[in-house]
């Protein structure tokens, strides 16, 4: 239970903060303006750092001691957020944010005990380095990977994306070697991550800001080094490709800004995910590619994690040569894609709209089921805590309220309460929904999820008027969660309960999405069921 908890509450409380931070910046006008170096058109509050600290941190003092690390940890991450809210209004320059960035690091290495003092056996047999060599390098190390994230934050979604695969990778690695500190740390930060992209993914509606990508990062290297510094059966080498591809992407703009003559800190737009825009690729396709190779790079960390640190640094460097020398080749050729119609051709195929009775049937489909579904999970929960009905009884009333005020607010505080619902009704509904063999209504339970799939596929592909969703690199994160999940979850759930509990997140997640993102009909339909089922949690709790 602990495990979900720092996940869902670091989920919720980012969500819950994220509209509200969003509109006290939009009045005191703390926006990302466009200039020539950045991609985006518009004015965009970059404040989103602040309801990712704030849900990151509540679910660390809810599930974690106070020990030295914990400590230094959150103290080194206000120091950050603290200095990167200053700069993103402000603007304080490079030597300020490397003072604070400096600060903080000595906070984990002085007073948090994390130190690079173990060298891979395969080099010097036995050794470790003294504190004199120790801790300037563990302070480079920190300094510079807070950076490297930082400075991924170039496209929507991208530093968020590329740093949910990480922690993902985190709390797998974390969970094999038993360390429960980063592991739960992981998954609150995972949580955090999710909410806020669900603001961010292209086009954003806000920027994590200098506060957000900073603690990022710093959460990022102390974790790796904890998990990796503090026994035998991690390689010491392993943050380089659990980091993977913002260390190389950092490398290789500082080393072509120094060939030019330039400061390494002055930002341009050499960056790689600059050179795939300039390649020919969309804003959305540039952001998937770059996930698919952090991907790889974390699913090596996986494979080679007890192997030598020999294997792993050659892997990384095979790996990282083949980026040099594709960015190497985009700027001295000018490389330019030839796109092919090829997904194009594949959309008008199955697109359906002509057809407009089949994309009504679907429509009228994808307005009964998901809130049928959802109401069957909650009359079958059981063993609700007292605080979970609670939390249902609150958000029940403030959509309610909404409701009758006709606040803007109104679509993202149903939303916060779906993605808080539904994963909680399925999983305190493990006996009734998961048991689908010995179940006598469990297949037609399975035939009404495959009637929302291809409902929401139908209504997807043939752009109907009913639905403005279209897929986006969002959803590959979503698979890599689900993914990763079951080697979380085996010591709680057997593997058939696990499967069918993430695919009926999934289906209720999308069609629900669907709908919100429809016409107004579908958005009150959506508003009404979500208000029932929450009153429903909300009873069978108290009662």
């Amino acid at each position: 239970m602990t495990l979900a908890s720092s996940f869902f509450i670091s989920l919720f409380i980012t969500l819950a903060f994220l509209p509200i931070f969003k509109a006290v910046a939009q009045k005191a006008r703390i926006m990302d303006i466009p200039d020539e170096r950045k991609v985006h058109s518009r004015p965009i509050p970059k404040i989103g750092g602040l309801a990712m600290s704030l849900g990151f941190c509540i679910s660390i003092l809810i599930w974690l001691p106070a020990d030295r690390f914990v400590v230094a940890a959150l103290v080194g991450m206000a120091i950050l957020v603290a200095e990167g809210f200053v700069d993103d209004i402000i603007c304080l320059g490079y030597k300020t944010k490397f003072i604070a960035q400096i600060v903080a690091a000595l906070v984990v290495i002085l007073y948090g005990g994390i130190r690079i003092t173990v060298f891979d056996p395969l080099f010097l047999p036995g050794s470790e380095w003294s504190l004199t060599i120790s801790i300037p390098l563990t302070l480079v190390v920190v300094v510079g990977i807070t950076n490297a994230i930082n400075l991924a934050d170039g496209l929507d979604g991208l530093a968020g994306g590329i740093a949910l695969i990480i922690f993902l990778c985190l709390c797998v690695l974390s969970y094999g070697s038993g360390d429960d500190v980063v592991l739960i740390m992981s998954l609150s930060m995972l949580g955090t991550l999710f909410g806020f992209l669900c603001f961010n993914t292209y086009p954003a509606l806000v920027f994590m800001g200098d506060a957000g990508s900073q603690f990022i990062g710093f959460i990022t290297i102390i974790l790796s080094l904890r998990l990796t510094q503090g026994g035998e059966s991690l390689s010491p080498f392993l943050p380089l490709l659990i980091i993977g591809f913002p260390v190389i992407d950092t490398a290789i703009v500082m080393i072509e800004r120094i060939a030019r003559g330039d400061s390494p800190f002055i930002a341009d737009h050499n960056h790689f995910h600059h050179k795939l825009l300039g390649t020919g690729f969309f804003h959305t396709e540039a952001v998937f590619i770059i996930y698919l190779i952090q991907s790889v790079y974390v699913l090596s960390a996986y494979f080679l994690s007890s192997r030598s640190g020999l294997s792993i640094l050659a892997f990384y460097l095979f790996l990282s040569g083949m980026i040099c020398m594709f960015s190497h080749a985009v700027c001295r050729r000018r490389i330019r894609i030839r796109r092919v119609g090829f997904m194009d051709m594949v959309g008008r195929f199955l697109s359906v709209e002509n057809e407009k009775k089949i994309v009504r049937l679907c429509a009228i489909i994808l307005y009964m089921l998901p809130p049928a579904l959802l109401f069957v999970n909650c009359f079958y929960a059981s063993d609700l805590p007292y605080h979970i009905s609670l939390l249902s009884f609150v958000m029940a009333s403030m959509i309610i309220c909404l409701w009758i005020m006709r606040n803007r607010l109104l679509s993202s505080i149903v939303r916060m309460a779906l993605y808080f619902m539904i994963p909680a009704s399925i999983y305190f509904n493990q006996e009734q929904s998961f048991s689908l063999r010995e179940w006598s209504l469990g297949w037609i339970y399975i035939f009404l999820c495959l009637m929302c799939i291809l409902s929401a596929f139908i209504l997807v592909r043939g752009r109907s008027p009913e639905t403005s969703f279209r897929t986006s690199p969002m959803d590959f994160l979503v698979i890599a969660i689900t993914l990763c999940v079951p080697p979380l979850l085996e010591s709680v759930l057997d593997v058939w309960r696990t499967l069918m509990f993430l695919i009926q997140i999934l289906i209720l997640f999308y069609t629900y999405e669907i709908m919100l993102n429809g016409q107004e009909k579908g958005k009150k339909l959506v508003a009404a069921t979500t208000v029932g089922a929450l009153l429903i949690i909300a009873l069978k709790g108290i009662h």
